[in-house]
């Protein structure tokens, strides 16, 4: 997955979840039903953290911690 696609619905499921105002299956992959959600949750906030170095936000840093606490690294 792409950070472009982590916004955007991708799925009938998604679209239907963008209606009534959730989050799509990648933006909340426990609630996605998919076993690995918190290796899911990590990958998403690293998708998260490129893009924020990408635009040489500092916030970066912050982010990295948060997905190596998702990993349970």
């Amino acid at each position: 997955m792409n950070a472009a696609s982590a916004q955007v619905a991708t799925s009938p499921e998604d679209v239907r979840r963008q209606q009534q105002g959730l989050p799509t299956a990648a933006q909340d992959p426990s609630r996605a039903g998919q076993p690995n959600a918190p290796m899911s949750a990590a990958r998403n906030k690293l998708a998260e953290v490129a893009a924020l170095d990408w635009r040489g936000d500092a916030g970066c840093t912050a982010a990295l911690g948060e997905a190596k606490r998702l990993s349970g690294r």
